[in-house]
């Protein structure tokens, strides 16, 4: 009898933690208000992304539609963020409140019929790095009122293996947005400093990947796709006297980052399945 009281006293623990941590930031996990933050990364790099093709002349209704849905999806997220921090920390309302004017005003400048592709650079940095201090800003929260264990290592590994797939993710949308900068500046980019940026994603790109490789959490399977990953990569490098010189034609990049992308996601769906 001793031994099922226990049993069912750990049992309630357990439960009571859980519900806990799915309260704990509003309607959400701290978990999830992670993952949904790091999400937002991805996605201001392709709203901007997404902007500079159309600035370099591709064609205007895809990358329209793209734009347009990766700006419905960053709002969308943002006011899921706000609404569940109502009840939080003064320090993460506050940098949702800079996240929400640097958001506001980013949307004016993407409304304008015509943009100095140099100026939207730089604004799109302010986005990304505003959303990065966002989720440092809930990560800390997270860690301070301790919402960041796992019942089990796997969903340990498994929870920092999706963040390096979320952040190689946003290094894609943002190499693919500095070489359509690239196109569209030409000569003008003085210094190389936008080839200098395109560049140092490609070497980051190559460096997570290899991190990617090196997971407890890898199948027969997802060696396989990160193979795939490798071998379009390697594409990228046999050309890299053109890369460097953005003599690469801009649809080669586009499908090859889209490509990996998708693959990205499929060592996500292939960790979920673990």
């Amino acid at each position: 009898m001793k031994t099922i009281l226990n049993v069912l006293l750990v049992s309630l623990l357990f439960s009571i933690n859980l519900f806990s941590q799915n309260i704990d930031f509003g309607n959400m996990s701290y978990k999830e208000a992670i993952v949904l933050s790091e999400k937002q990364l991805v996605l201001t790099q392709q709203i901007a992304k997404a902007k500079m093709l159309q600035l370099a002349e591709m064609p205007e209704a895809i990358y329209k539609k793209e734009l347009e849905q990766a700006v419905k999806s960053f709002d969308k997220n943002f006011r899921k963020l706000q609404f569940n921090a109502k009840e939080l920390d003064l320090r993460v309302k506050t940098v949702l409140g800079e996240q929400s004017l640097s958001w506001f005003r980013y949307k004016k400048i993407l409304e304008k019929p015509v943009i100095d592709a140099k100026i939207f650079l730089k604004k799109s940095e302010s986005l990304l790095e505003i959303s990065q201090k966002t989720l440092t800003v809930i990560k800390s929260e997270a860690i301070n009122k301790k919402q960041l264990t796992y019942f089990r290592k796997k969903d340990k590994v498994k929870a920092k293996a999706n963040s390096q797939i979320e952040n190689q993710k946003m290094q894609l949308q943002k190499m693919c947005l500095y070489y359509a900068a690239s196109k569209v500046i030409g000569k003008k980019d003085e210094g190389s400093e936008i080839a200098t940026t395109y560049l140092d994603l490609y070497d980051e790109l190559i460096g997570a990947t290899s991190g990617l490789e090196g997971s407890e959490l890898n199948t027969s399977e997802v060696y396989n796709t990160i193979e795939e990953i490798k071998e379009l990569i390697d594409n990228l490098y046999k050309k890299r006297k053109n890369f460097i010189g953005a003599k690469v034609p801009l649809e080669k990049v586009i499908t090859t980052t889209g490509s990996l992308e998708s693959l990205l996601s499929e060592v996500t769906e292939q960790y979920s399945l673990l």
